[in-house]
């Protein structure tokens, strides 16, 4: 009896070996299914938290379209309008260098004295204007070219000949 005891406790020994590995086989594979399942849905996630951007990236691309669409059509009105006509300077300043309404800088413009061009350009339109010849000779004969290439060639040390009589 004591031998089959023994053969009884060892098969005994065995079995609960085999059927510990067994649950330690399905506990490694529940556990490697559920990393799986994790993985699986963490992709996901992050697939949907990347949709997510994209539609919130395109909703900012939008949004700043618009907002420079607007700015244009602010910087447009005000340079177009009548009111700018004459006083593009000032007109540029209100378009370009503030965000004033285009009725406010249309008001503004409106109110202002027309560019009267750059200074030089007034002064140099005012002052008289010398009529100046060969050798900046005031009153020289403009009517004969000839003579006042002549004239010129003169003043410079050259000689002209003179005409032959035959």
């Amino acid at each position: 009896m004591g031998k089959r005891f023994g053969l009884l406790s060892r098969k005994a020994e065995e079995e609960t070996a085999e059927s510990v590995e067994e649950e330690e086989t399905e506990a490694e594979n529940a556990e490697d299914t559920e990393a799986e399942e994790a993985e699986e849905t963490e992709a996901e996630g992050a697939e949907a938290e990347d949709e997510e951007a994209e539609e919130e990236s395109a909703e900012d691309e939008d949004k700043e379209m618009s907002e420079r669409g607007r700015e244009r059509k602010r910087i447009a009105s005000i340079l177009r309008s009548k009111e700018a006509k004459g006083r593009m300077s000032a007109a540029m300043a209100f378009a370009l260098d503030t965000d004033m309404e285009p009725k406010a800088a249309k008001s503004a413009l409106a109110g202002m004295s027309k560019d009267s061009g750059s200074g030089f350009d007034t002064r140099m339109q005012q002052a008289a204007q010398p009529d100046l010849g060969p050798g900046g000779k005031p009153g020289a004969d403009k009517s004969n070219p000839a003579a006042s290439i002549l004239g010129n060639y003169q003043k410079m040390g050259g000689q002209v000949p003179s005409k032959q009589r035959g």
